[in-house]
């Protein structure tokens, strides 16, 4: 996601300290923005490259990252030590599946800044029992099944790269999507609490094997019949199995899930990130219908550059910024999907209010 990074400044220690999140030692700048994707509430941190010490009795270590949530605008005084950085918004794109494509998008950038986080598209969902064709392998080859995560030839080489490290070094996020592959098994056909527990695990051993930033959810092209509570279910054993990673899902007619509860927990609690992929419709059309089941500032709105496609005004840009959604999601941000998405982060920075220095 892009930031606005402003040197040699740190949260001023005069301020009021009461939007602070947390301390994160042993850090780097690139590692932090990457921590951001992971909690929705965090609009901007500082890190210290020398040690600090304020006046109202706070003190920092070099390697520390600061964060702060959104409830408050950042304040920032002179601290030579510290750099700051405020997000502009929350922006993924899904890419293809091959080392190409994720170097060609962590490439992309606004104002010389990386422009968004990754979600590769994608790993596939398949039963054990459907076997792995040709030039396929599980991604955890140990696990009891019987839903499996299976890569092709082309995602098996991009994840034995070093694409995706090489993004990360740029603070960039990298997520993982898994896809329904047209047998029986899918993300909303988990009938036993059992087969739910074991393909979390499977989930957080492809985010540990691979060292991914997150899990997320493209819940399409099953042949199976979809269990009304799947989702409920297996995002609570998802969201306990992979901690604080990143898990998000493509939200697209599928409101009716979001009301099982399954140990107290709905599939909206369980998200980090919804984004919409209703291409078609304009922000409010394509947001409407999850209001109440998401916070605003866990969504983001979807869009896909072509004449078939709706294409955002600033006056929805700015409708999602005042009502305190996350950003933008887009689909396949290459060729024209560049301009597009240039055009959406400037569309978002006309509206951001720079932080205040002391």
């Amino acid at each position: 996601m892009p930031w606005i990074e402003t040197p040699n400044v740190a949260q001023y220690e005069g301020s009021d300290w009461a939007n602070f999140v947390r301390t994160v030692p042993n850090c780097t700048a690139a590692i932090a923005k990457r921590l951001a994707l992971q909690d929705p509430s965090v609009s901007y941190f500082f890190f210290c490259r020398e040690p600090m010490i304020l006046t109202n009795g706070r003190s920092f270590s070099p390697g520390d990252a600061v964060f702060f949530n959104g409830t408050q605008k950042p304040w920032f005084g002179s601290a030579p030590q510290c750099d700051s950085y405020q997000r502009l918004c929350v922006t993924v794109g899904y890419v293809g599946a091959t080392a190409s494509d994720v170097s060609a998008a962590s490439a992309l950038t606004y104002n010389n800044k990386p422009a968004l986080d990754v979600i590769i598209f994608t790993a596939n969902l398949n039963l054990q029992s459907t076997g792995t064709p040709d030039g396929t392998w599980w991604m955890d080859p140990s696990a009891p099944g019987p839903t499996m995560w299976r890569a092709n030839p082309d995602l098996k080489a991009l994840l034995e790269s070093d694409a995706v490290q090489a993004a990360q070094d740029k603070g960039i996020a990298v997520v993982l999507c898994g896809l329904n592959n047209h047998d029986t098994s899918g993300w909303s056909e988990f009938a036993t609490d059992t087969d739910a527990g074991q393909f979390a695990a499977q989930c957080a051993h492809v985010l540990e094997q691979y060292g991914l930033d997150g899990i997320d959810i493209d819940d399409e092209y099953s042949a199976g019949q979809p269990i009304q509570d799947s989702l409920a279910m297996v995002s609570y054993f998802v969201r306990k199995a992979i901690g604080g990673a990143s898990f998000s899902k493509a939200l697209f007619t599928d409101v009716q899930y979001f009301s099982p509860k399954y140990n107290g927990t709905t599939l909206g609690e369980n998200l980090t990130w919804g984004w919409t992929m209703s291409y078609w419709a304009s922000p409010s059309q394509q947001l409407a219908p999850y209001d109440g089941l998401m916070a605003n500032d866990h969504l983001l709105c979807g869009f896909k550059a072509g004449s078939d496609f709706y294409q955002p005004t600033q006056d929805d840009i700015t409708w999602m910024r005042d009502k305190g959604y996350a950003g933008v999601m887009v689909y396949q941000p290459a060729g024209d999907g560049v301009a597009l998405l240039n055009t959406l982060l400037s569309y978002w920075a006309s509206a951001v209010v720079p932080p205040a220095t002391q």
